[in-house]
């Protein structure tokens, strides 16, 4: 007969599962990013030769890889840090707080730095000649930021819990 885990092993399951599927999602992204960067950048110059490529488009093409080619590397680190933490909770023992703390840090960090790279650009999605109109722009652009927020804040707020219970 098998015997149920403690309150105390859940949580670490809990913090373990939360911080390794956070960092695999956050690295695959950076990674699929990053690597969709890198064709469109080999593309670019065959794109440039059609007639129907306006010129907002090329802006936003520009401003889009110089911003993801920045903070897609750093959110693949970043994801991998998390990944580590999951792996090696165990052997933390009473630092895994502090430790997850300045993952958190370095995670808002880069969550600021991103927001505020993109956001500053809301004329270039808007300026191309794509069909969307401002209003619908500007609630896709609203709601990603919302998602964006959601998914670099959650995870974290659930593995701090858990990891205030193991203190």
């Amino acid at each position: 007969m098998q015997t149920q885990p403690g309150p105390e092993e859940l949580a670490k399951k809990t913090v373990r599962l939360t911080s390794m599927m956070t960092g695999g999602i956050y690295a695959g992204f950076g990674i699929l990013a990053w690597f969709m960067v890198l064709l469109q950048k080999g593309l670019m110059p065959y794109m440039l030769d059609e007639p129907d490529v306006d010129e907002s488009f090329i802006r936003l093409m520009s401003t889009l890889h110089k911003t993801w080619g920045t903070y897609m590397p750093l959110l693949i680190l970043l994801g991998l840090t998390y990944i580590i933490f999951g792996l090696l909770l165990n052997k933390m023992q009473h630092r895994s707080f502090g430790i997850f703390l300045i993952i958190v840090i370095l995670t808002l960090g880069w969550l600021a730095g991103y927001l505020v790279r993109t956001l500053q650009y809301p004329d270039l999605f808007m300026a191309t000649d794509q069909g969307f109109s401002d209003p619908v722009a500007l609630v896709f652009a609203g709601i990603g930021t919302l998602f964006m927020l959601a998914f670099f804040t959650v995870p974290q707020f659930v593995i701090v819990r858990k990891l205030r219970k193991l203190r």
